[in-house]
């Protein structure tokens, strides 16, 4: 007989500007800071009941160039986590549970249909925990860096795009950026972040 595995979900830490930064995973540390300056990264297995504990500003992103120099996107920022593509539904369970010190999660999505599906996937499970990262200069991005085939190229994005206008968007943010996709006919990926960074916050 075939017998069944299930396999736990693996999640990064990065936290570039502090050695000493640490994050507890069911009660035992990490040493995410001491990982980071020695190999670059620290990583883990997540399974069904892990619970994360936090102490500092968290971000979660999937792309790994923006994973590698998140501290140049937002310079506060203490553990940088990565998903490695979209958000498994392990991860947002843990994410649900974990403590993140009295903060909100900061999500890095692509601004795109597959990225604001995403947030509303952390959204629904994180409600007042989360938050959508917006560069202060978000316009300006759409129509330097704005890319159509994001939201037409492929028919699960059309598919997501025609689904996320018939939906009340959950935050000011996530409203803000699905109006940018429709008045541009554009996407903007996360990665072009990095091509002219933005040090602010908005919601």
């Amino acid at each position: 007989f075939a017998r069944v595995c299930i396999v736990p979900a693996s999640v990064h830490f990065r936290a570039a500007g502090d050695p000493t930064a640490t994050v507890l995973l069911n009660e035992r540390v990490i040493p995410v800071g001491r990982l980071t300056a020695e190999h670059g990264l620290a990583a883990a297995l997540i399974g069904e009941m892990s619970r994360l504990e936090f102490q500092g500003g968290v971000a979660l992103m999937e792309n790994l160039e923006v994973f590698l120099n998140a501290e140049r996107i937002i310079p506060q920022l203490q553990i940088a986590l990565n998903s490695a593509g979209r958000i498994s539904d392990r991860l947002i369970a843990c994410l649900a549970r974990s403590d993140f010190g009295g903060r909100v999660l900061v999500h890095l999505p692509d601004y795109d249909p597959v990225g604001l599906s995403d947030y509303f996937r952390l959204h629904r499970a994180m409600t007042g925990r989360v938050k959508l990262f917006l560069p202060a200069d978000l316009e300006e991005r759409f129509v330097r860096f704005g890319n159509r085939d994001l939201l037409m190229r492929k028919p699960r994005n059309r598919e997501l795009f025609a689904q996320l206008g018939a939906m009340k968007m959950p935050c000011a943010a996530s409203a803000r950026v699905f109006k940018l996709m429709q008045e541009t006919g554009s996407g903007h990926k996360q990665e072009e972040l990095l091509l002219a960074p933005a040090n602010d916050l908005q919601t």
